[in-house]
């Protein structure tokens, strides 16, 4: 008996007709742990999002369109259906595959209010029951389920930083007096982390603490596993802020609950967990979106210096790792495992370098057009003569978190190679030098950098730009540029991805991928409303043997040049001498 039909029996036990698995954890993030990889503990899934809902008959996994591809390859799809949920959200396939007095289970720590919210309103449209099973199933299950791994906690350094802790809670709480509220309380690591100026170097790719805190008028407590703290950081945030082990956080509650009337939560990253809570303890609930989010990705100006010269020195990692790649002499020794390696290793060479920012994606032929590619040991493909490789990979410094994608031509590049390189160029710099204001919608950015793939009938399935942290998430809200709208408008300090690209199945993918800082264009002012413009963070030769210079405008030219010169510029002076010479030669004006 499978994973899958032993959790079906135990739906019969719990007297449900089908249960949600999310790609989440306890806080509520995309980036988890091994422990916490419940869906590819139960049907191989590998990817960083999705849903698996079991039902007693049959098993659905929901994905987006970054990982068709990935889970086709992943999956028993005769066992296990896919679908895109842009096709078809999970509550309205669960309002046509259910009936009136089915019942839905689901695991409240790994959901938010506002999900289980819209996932109620299936017992008044359709009289689905939505319930929560506090002992997840899966885990009763996962007979080797791997142990939780120590979350260090240490001081993230002002110098880093920019901000003192104790402003920004003074700041958090005269917010929280007017709106009215006596405490807050918080699940976000990555929140916790900035609020704090605290960071976890043991987690893999995000520096987030894995901690929830409580801010009241005269209380701050950090929750978490007390024995991973540093003992020298509950001295330094004391006595402002006390140190609490997870075990006592009910007991805690109760009795500050004794001392408040109402508490704020974010109903989109707290979990359910925690509104049944409070509402047991009769605590009224002030449900708000958490101010600290958008603050987060409005970077101060030691965060923007911060990540400039942590992109300098991810681009000269880069470089050196390029060079060692052109000048391979026998490509049959290389593989995508083998880069991977290599990149980590050009890149340890920085004292203030943590970790990769998220697995790295080396997809060479067919396995680059797999958007969240992952290499192991049975995908692992060697690298061959006139394809493609498409490099994505980004590091977490001290002083910045860098992302940054390359598709890199071995040997000879075909004309189709050359030609949607091109595309996606083109759509690449339209966006990275668009003109916009405050108020311009982020779903008319993304036109601008598809454009020039949809004249030609091509599109991708992904967004355009997320957000990226400070020594933080790889992937931050709430800033994004997609097809899909956003409450989140960009303002000066927020940092973007540029990412267009272009993916044929069994063929190859492209993608060429920047960061950039928004901030205020000279551009005079029109309508009293200051104009914005991006400025390019990441530094690394583009490949110009996939560029087309007849498909380029005289404005395109004049872009990649000045790229080139910028890098140039930049990089040559920290590289030795071949490796200059090479990139002086790579990257001569066109």
């Amino acid at each position: 008996m499978n994973k899958v039909e032993k959790l079906r029996s135990l739906l019969l036990h719990n007297k449900l007709d089908a249960y949600l698995i999310p790609h989440s954890n306890k806080q509520l993030n995309d980036t988890i742990l091994d422990q916490d990889q419940r869906i590819k503990s139960m049907i191989s899934f590998t990817g960083s999002a999705g849903t698996l809902v079991i039902l007693r008959n049959r098993a659905v996994l929901f994905i987006d369109g970054r990982y068709e591809i990935q889970a086709e390859n992943e999956i028993d799809t005769n066992t296990i259906q896919i679908i895109n949920i842009a096709e078809c959200s999970v509550k309205k396939w669960l309002s046509l595959h259910l009936s009136k007095n089915n019942t839905v289970g689901y695991d409240p720590k790994l959901y938010s209010i506002n999900k289980i919210t819209i996932l109620e309103s299936l017992i008044e449209t359709h009289g689905i029951k939505i319930k929560p099973i506090e002992q997840n199933l899966v885990d009763k299950l996962w007979k080797e389920k791997p142990k939780p791994s120590k979350n260090i906690i240490t001081r993230h350094l002002i110098k880093y930083s920019g901000i003192r802790s104790s402003i920004k809670l003074l700041s958090l709480r005269k917010q929280l007096k007017i709106d009215k509220c006596d405490a807050i309380f918080i699940t976000s690591g990555s929140i916790i982390s900035w609020l704090y100026n605290i960071r976890s170097h043991t987690m893999t790719h995000t520096p987030n603490v894995e901690a929830y805190a409580y801010i009241s008028e005269d209380k701050s407590i950090i929750f978490c596993n007390k024995q991973d703290i540093d003992r020298k950081l509950i001295k330094w945030l004391k006595p402002e802020t006390i140190i609490i082990d997870f075990k006592d956080l009910i007991q805690t509650i109760k009795l500050e609950g004794l001392k408040i009337q109402n508490i704020q939560i974010d109903m989109h990253g707290v979990s359910k967990h925690f509104e049944r809570l409070f509402q047991n303890l009769n605590i009224k609930i002030n449900k708000k979106i958490n101010d600290c989010i958008e603050k987060i990705s409005i970077k101060n100006t030691t965060e923007i210096n911060g990540s400039k010269k942590a992109h300098l020195k991810d681009g000269i990692a880069i470089t050196n790792f390029l060079y060692w790649l052109y000048n391979i002499s026998n490509l049959k020794e290389v593989d995508e495992i083998t880069i991977e390696k290599k990149l980590y290793e050009y890149r340890t060479k920085d004292t203030t370098f943590i970790g990769n920012s998220f697995d790295v994606i080396a997809g060479s032929g067919s396995n680059g057009a797999i958007i969240h590619y992952r290499a192991n040991h049975k995908t692992n493909q060697r690298i061959r003569n006139n394809n493609l490789l498409l490099i994505d990979s980004g590091g977490q410094y001290l002083n910045g978190t860098t992302d940054i994608t390359r598709t890199i031509s071995i040997g000879n590049p075909s004309e189709k190679m050359i030609h949607l390189f091109t595309l996606v160029l083109k759509g690449h710099i339209a966006l990275a030098t668009a003109k916009f204001n405050s108020s311009t919608p982020t779903t008319d950015l993304d036109k601008i950098a598809r454009s020039p793939l949809l004249k030609h009938g091509y599109d991708y399935n992904h967004g355009t730009g997320h957000g990226v942290g400070s020594f933080l998430d790889v992937h931050e809200g709430p800033q994004s540029i997609s097809k899909l709208s956003n409450r989140c408008n960009l303002k000066p300090g927020m940092i973007i991805s540029n990412e267009p690209g272009v993916y044929l199945k069994d063929e190859f993918g492209i993608r060429v991928e920047n960061l950039m800082l928004v901030k205020k264009s000279n551009t005079s002012r029109t309508d009293k409303e200051q104009i914005l413009e991006f400025e390019i963070l990441s530094i690394a030769p583009i490949d110009m043997k996939l560029i087309n210079k007849n498909m380029l405008s005289q404005e395109e030219i004049i872009w990649i040049n000045k790229y080139h010169q910028l890098a140039r510029k930049k990089i040559s002076k920290h590289l030795d001498t071949a490796t200059k010479q090479w990139l002086i030669k790579i990257t001569s004006n066109i």
